[in-house]
């Protein structure tokens, strides 16, 4: 019985490696893993070019479009670099990668997506990036996440992107990391890349989909990082990420959530950098969805975000006020 259970694992064992030896060198790597690859090739080499102490903007592609650190920094006079990458990623991949470009000093603000805070879906986006460029995080993710993200490489749609490409086809200018700039930013002004039907806003966007927790203690992602930047010297700030104005975000159920992740913040002695309504965008200052803000969306979201840093803490250029 243990001679043919040790066998059996044994098996198990050579066709996963097998697999992982295929799924990483073998099979072409996806469109969304070639722009993060590429997000995170720049905008980490910003922050280290960073030598004093500097504010780090964490989040998805809401705060890769939706905020400037270029003119955070104009604004407050201290250091700052956007290391908004993919929302897909989820929470804690999106925290364990932010640690390497964090140091004693450093202001980590973390404008997460709201959904992001109890999704705990394994993506493609996700299990394509470790499994490509990042194992090592299969070490750190949750054991029952590590099996998911072994197994979760989305094949189909590798293949597809890979054909694509072959036929000739280019990733759209907003998803090349090319137009990152030395700040991390997103440079392109992206309203003159709206395509009618492929890339424009929809007439009736839906609300942002939350998984409403009944739980009032924050994700353990969360608290985990909260307990790394403390012992490392890193102060936390809570922004939120730039969202379209929508009836359905004012529902009382909505509303309530927002204020339990304030909450977790406030509980965790970080820096609060204003309330969600704040943040709120209009129709003409926002990109593709609701989450992404334009050119214009993107100053006036960093001037709040500019504003609410330098009440919190001493900055050497205090923003002067400015017209919402």
């Amino acid at each position: 019985m243990i001679r043919t259970l040790a066998i059996a694992l044994c098996i198990v064992a050579a066709a996963a490696a097998a697999w992982m030896a295929i799924a990483r060198y073998a099979v072409p790597i996806s469109g969304d893993t070639a722009w993060v690859r590429g997000l995170y090739e720049r905008k980490e080499a910003a922050a280290r070019r960073i030598a004093e102490p500097k504010i780090v903007l964490i989040g998805g592609s809401g705060t890769h479009y939706s905020f400037s650190a270029e003119y955070l920094a104009k604004r407050t006079g201290i250091p700052a670099v956007n290391l908004g990458t993919h929302a897909g990623l989820g929470l804690e991949y999106l925290l364990y990668r932010a640690r390497r470009s964090l140091r004693p000093g450093d202001v980590a603000v973390l404008a997460i997506e709201p959904p992001l805070y109890h999704r705990n879906t394994v993506s493609a986006v996700l299990a394509n990036q470790v499994v490509k460029d990042d194992f090592a995080f299969i070490l750190h993710a949750p054991s029952y996440d590590g099996v998911r993200i072994f197994f979760g490489l989305n094949v189909r749609e590798l293949l597809r992107d890979q054909a694509r490409s072959l036929l000739g086809a280019v990733p759209h200018p907003t998803r090349r990391p090319e137009s990152v700039s030395p700040w991390g930013d997103e440079s392109l002004d992206v309203s003159k890349y709206v395509v009618p039907g492929v890339l424009a806003l929809p007439d009736d966007p839906p609300a942002m989909k939350l998984d409403l927790p009944k739980p009032d203690s924050p994700p353990r992602t969360l608290t985990r990082f909260f307990a790394w930047a403390a012992s490392n010297g890193v102060t936390v700030a809570q922004a939120w990420t730039p969202t379209l104005a929508l009836p359905a975000n004012q529902r009382e159920d909505y509303r309530a959530y927002f204020r339990r992740v304030s909450e977790w913040y406030r509980q965790a002695e970080a820096i609060r950098l204003g309330e969600i309504e704040q943040y709120v965008l209009g129709r003409e200052d926002m990109f593709e969805t609701i989450f992404h803000a334009n050119e214009r969306g993107r100053i006036k979201a960093t001037e709040v975000l500019a504003r609410e840093f330098c009440k919190a803490r001493k900055c050497p250029a205090a923003p002067a006020a400015t017209d919402r």
